[in-house]
């Protein structure tokens, strides 16, 4: 089973394929995540002279979000009510999304980061980022990627409660 992530990562350069480059050799050196094919979607990346940038990272980061808050309903799902139910958790699905938690919140990259800020490692846009931006629009690229995992994730299945589907999505 081959599963397909849409993610949208903003980074410095000096024209696309600069920033590209960047990430490319991110995601070629991150332990955390081995995609076996990843594609630079040129028709939908932009930097930020283009005025569809700030709203499409809004858009994603408020995904990066959505992701968030779902993966903690799941827990309080699974029993965990407060900081003092941590002692009890069970090791095996409620760990690793309490892993994946922590990742997205201290700003790991992985297969659920739909937005993505390389330069400044984080999920979230922040205000440096927002000041660059405008600074220097011309150096600053949001890069879709479409990247594709063969044989599936360890959260057997379940992750997907956690992601919209990536087709049809822009």
């Amino acid at each position: 089973m081959a599963e397909e992530f849409l993610h949208d990562i903003l980074a410095t350069g000096p024209d696309m394929d600069g920033a590209a480059g960047r990430i490319l050799a991110f995601l070629d050196s991150t332990p955390l995540v081995h995609y076996h094919r990843v594609e630079i979607d040129r028709n939908r990346s932009m930097n930020a002279l283009d005025d569809r940038l700030l709203p499409r990272a809004r858009e994603a980061a408020a995904e990066n979000r959505r992701i968030l808050d779902a993966m903690l309903a799941e827990l309080r799902h699974e029993g965990i009510e407060d900081l003092a139910s941590l002692a009890a958790l069970q090791q095996g699905f409620q760990s690793k999304l309490l892993h994946v938690i922590a990742h997205i919140l201290d700003g790991f990259f992985g297969i659920d980061s739909r937005f993505y800020d390389l330069d400044e490692s984080s999920h979230w846009l922040t205000a440096q980022r927002r000041r660059l931006l405008v600074s220097m629009p011309e150096q600053c690229w949001l890069i879709r990627i479409r990247a594709r995992l063969e044989g599936g994730t360890d959260f057997a299945g379940r992750q997907e409660r956690f992601r919209r589907p990536t087709a049809g999505r822009s």
